[in-house]
């Protein structure tokens, strides 16, 4: 079994290298909708944790042979590579092709990067070429603002691919290959693509073993912590109860025995020394234990992710560096602001009356433009009556957006949560019945405006300055 796998993978090994020999046998055809100019790499970025970025392309003839993916990328200065899942959609938005790749630069860097996929065969027009970060912190998908072709979105995979908003840009994603007959190589067929899956599906399996492993060595060092707790509550019960046992003593003793008294108390210091002593090597080797459990543990997982690099990259045709030591999943976060969201829908509504989602969404991105984390809470009502549900959905599932228990105002979770965490408040609810209790909230508040599709907050101080009464 061992050589057959061995001689399995040399073949995909040879069949990606004579590829690439005749890659240089056809001529290559560039499908690309923006200008080759950044004019915008924050606003677009890779931080969605289950968002998307979409573009359509239309092929100059079929069938049409995919070679590559161009990219314009802004690295985070907190991380040299960026870990992404490039998708082929059918005009159905059905998943056709799925690669997973690592790309390495420098911290800080701003350039294109072309990622070589396997061959692939395309049939039908248009085609969406999709981008999905799947380890990216900070990390930008740059775009061109110029004359946009109306072929750049917003996708989602949540509960099925969808494209839920046309951008008005470019996106910097470009398309390489060629015509079916000019091809000189062999493209990749369904037969092939099976074989890959079913060796993908092997890789899963191992990664599934570790993973294993890893939660039996998180129960042993649970176990390990309850154990030393454990020992050490019953050193500090009998040390107490020798304590109390040698206090009732002295109280019963006479005068007299004053000399005996003062005998006994130093002997029991220094039986308690040396119990103390006692424990407190024992805990030490417990922590030295506990330690090397981590160590292995993390040792664990950094196999893991490696594990899982592999299975996305291994059949690029370009090698790779593996990633090395990794920073915070969060890097440096900004102040939060909770957002009263449906106080920010119901400010302006849509042409039938109901709350627009698109509200939340300008409030969002006008936290983030300004340092703030955003997170906000709705009514449960809110879904019933919005604009457009689907946002609501893809925000609480990316860990934006939380729902107030049905029947119950929103208003004591946003002050809850916002004095537990210190944070800033978007609303322009004045939350009189708070005030009394919670007077901060007046100089934490943010009022705001919303005109067409940009949105203006004044800070407590402006609003002091000018001195009018707020209204909800």
């Amino acid at each position: 079994m061992v050589k057959s796998r061995a001689v399995s993978v040399f073949a995909v090994i040879a069949l990606i290298l004579s590829a690439a020999l005749d890659s240089s046998a056809y001529p290559a055809i560039e499908l690309k909708y923006d200008d080759g100019k950044p004019d915008d790499c924050y606003r677009y970025g890779l931080e969605w944790k289950r968002g998307a970025y979409a573009v359509e392309f239309t092929p100059p003839s079929l069938p049409w042979v995919l070679t590559a993916v161009r990219m314009y990328l802004r690295i985070s200065v907190w991380r040299w590579y960026i870990s992404l899942r490039i998708e082929i959609w059918d005009p159905n938005l059905r998943t056709y092709f799925a690669y997973n790749v690592s790309i390495t630069s420098s911290p800080g860097s701003e350039d294109w990067f072309t990622v070589d996929i396997p061959d692939v065969v395309i049939n039908f027009t248009p085609f969406y070429l999709v981008v999905l970060p799947i380890e990216s912190p900070d990390s930008s998908l740059c775009a061109d603002l110029d004359s946009p072709a109306g072929r750049s979105y917003l996708a989602g995979v949540v509960g099925g691919n969808i494209l839920y908003e046309k951008l008005k840009c470019n996106l910097m994603i470009r398309a390489v290959g060629t015509s079916l007959d000019a091809y000189a190589g062999e493209p990749l067929t369904p037969v092939v693509l099976g074989n890959m899956r079913e060796e993908l599906s092997s890789v899963s399996t191992k990664v599934s073993s570790l993973e294993r492993g890893l939660s039996n060595v998180t129960v042993r060092i649970d176990r390990l912590e309850k154990d030393l707790s454990s020992r050490v509550s019953n050193i500090e019960r009998d040390v107490s109860a020798l304590k109390s046992e040698f206090s009732s003593l002295i109280s019963r003793m006479r005068l007299e025995y004053f000399p005996v008294a003062l005998a006994l108390l130093a002997l029991l210091t220094l039986i308690s020394l040396t119990v103390a002593v006692r424990a407190s090597k024992r805990a030490s080797r417990l922590e030295d234990q506990l330690r090397l459990l981590e160590e292995r543990l993390r040792a664990a997982e950094l196999a893991s992710r490696r594990a899982e690099v592999q299975v996305g990259a291994g059949r690029s045709r370009v090698e790779v560096p593996r990633p090395g030591a990794e920073l915070g999943v969060f890097g440096v976060s900004g102040w939060v602001i909770v957002i009263d969201g449906s106080n920010v829908a119901y400010a302006a509504r849509d042409s039938s009356g109901r709350p627009r989602a698109r509200n939340i969404l300008l409030a969002i991105n006008w936290a983030r433009e300004k340092g703030y984390t955003p997170l906000v809470v709705v009514d449960a009502s809110l879904k019933h009556h919005i604009d457009d549900p689907f946002t609501l959905d893809s925000l609480r599932a990316r860990g934006v957006l939380y729902e107030a228990p049905a029947r119950t105002s929103a208003d004591a979770f946003i002050i809850s949560i916002a004095e537990k965490q210190g944070a800033l408040i978007l609303s322009n609810d004045t939350f009189k019945e708070y005030l009394s209790e919670k007077p901060w909230i007046e100089k934490r508040r943010l009022a705001f405006m919303i005109v067409g599709d940009e949105i203006f907050v004044v800070p407590p101080s402006e609003r002091e300055q000018k001195g009018g009464e707020e209204k909800r």
